[in-house]
């Protein structure tokens, strides 16, 4: 089951625009590409944050809300270049419930420190990397 989040014109919610799945969260895919640093921003001035997969029913909204558009940056990253991918709130990953990766990622190249979305799991693409990208709202 889906609900849809309407607000009436001129509400302050700063989550217009997301979707609501019970159990999950609210979600907004943005269709437009930015950098990962861009994505970043536009999620928190909406009130949100980069979305985090913590499941594989998850993963399968995910794969619903973005079909037909390539790889979209989730809230993952390697932000000291380690090879130790975390959350933006610095979780590890390991600790989120999906930490699936594609066959032959992260594939770690110079540069690539963050994480994009794919039916077939998590994948490495360099910041400035132009893709789509999924918000998560907290609780309204």
């Amino acid at each position: 089951m889906k609900f849809f989040l309407v607000l009436p014109p001129g509400s302050n919610s700063s989550l217009e625009g997301y979707e609501f799945f019970p159990g999950h969260g609210y979600y907004k895919f943005h269709k437009t590409p930015e950098s990962f640093e861009n994505a970043t921003k536009i999620c928190r001035s909406e009130g949100a944050h980069l979305a985090i997969i913590n499941s594989d029913e998850e993963a399968a909204i995910f794969k619903k809300m973005s079909q037909g558009y390539a790889a979209p940056w989730v809230g993952v990253h390697d932000p000291e270049k380690n090879r130790d991918f975390r959350t933006v709130f610095g979780t590890p990953l390991s600790a989120t419930g999906y930490s699936k990766w594609m066959s032959g990622q992260p594939d770690g190249p110079k540069n690539q420190y963050c994480v994009y979305f794919h039916p077939d799991g998590l994948g490495d693409n360099p910041y400035d990397s132009k893709v789509t990208f999924f918000c998560e709202g907290g609780n309204l």
